[in-house]
């Protein structure tokens, strides 16, 4: 699981980095890929923060992954 500070324009949190040292959802989603995991499931508990959960994608996946590459 990977909780990380929301991005969303404008909104400045009354807690946390500033909104330009924030990671966004997409990038996190983009570099769990890269590294062999998938997005299982994406949850909104807190007011100012995203919850993605991750976790290995099936052998199937990975195969058909790489053979379009």
């Amino acid at each position: 699981m990977i909780r990380r500070w929301r991005t969303d324009p404008g909104r400045e949190t009354p807690v946390g980095p500033p909104l330009e040292r924030r990671i966004p959802p997409e990038a996190c989603v983009r570099d769990a890929r890269r590294a062999g995991l998938a997005l299982m499931d994406e949850r909104s508990l807190l007011p100012h923060q995203y919850f993605l959960v991750l976790g290995r994608r099936s052998p199937r996946a990975r195969r058909r992954n790489r053979i379009r590459a």
